[in-house]
């Protein structure tokens, strides 16, 4: 990546984007934990998380819940591997079944209200942290930072080629 004139800038802007959002996500664990006790998150592993992911981020559009051979297809796992993660998940409380109203045969998944408490907890916990720090920084500095990414989303939308793209080109003789 420091081939390119831009190269060091770019590691920087990565290492601080990392930077950022893990300090962000500590300190709204942190207040999560203060609040309500231990993170429900914390005693899932890897896979589970992802799975749980994969619902909750379907779930923002379709409320009536993930059938389960679309969700081992999201996370890349076999339909019955999904259903033995999803059993666990059922038994631990964090996910439910439900018949679904189109097809009485198929079962969809969704989030408990439990685990869901705990995500809107984050959100706030989040919410909170960013106010902290709007505050702080004062207004000059957020509308500059605003302008900066109103530019990097602009000209991700508009006209900018994906990476591959341009190493492809760069690459051919």
């Amino acid at each position: 990546m420091n081939d390119t004139p831009f190269g060091e800038i770019l590691e920087q802007i990565r290492e601080i984007n990392s930077k950022i959002e893990s300090r962000l996500r500590e300190r709204s664990h942190a207040a999560v934990i203060c609040k309500h006790g231990p993170l429900i998150l914390d005693t899932l592993s890897g896979k589970q998380i992802r799975l749980i992911h994969a619902v909750r981020q379907y779930l923002q559009d379709k409320p009536e819940g993930l059938l389960l051979r679309d969700l081992a297809e999201r996370i890349g796992v076999t339909p019955p591997s999904a259903s033995v993660m999803v059993d666990t998940l059922v038994k631990r409380g964090f996910l439910e079944r439900s018949i679904s109203v189109d097809d009485r045969r198929a079962v969809r998944i969704r989030l408990t209200p439990l685990l869901n408490e705990h995500f809107d907890a984050l959100h706030q916990a989040r919410v909170i942290e960013l106010q902290h720090l709007a505050e702080n920084l004062g207004e000059k500095t957020l509308h500059n930072w605003l302008a900066v990414l109103l530019q990097v989303d602009a000209q991700l939308t508009r006209d900018l080629p994906p990476a591959e793209t341009n190493l492809n080109r760069e690459s051919k003789p």
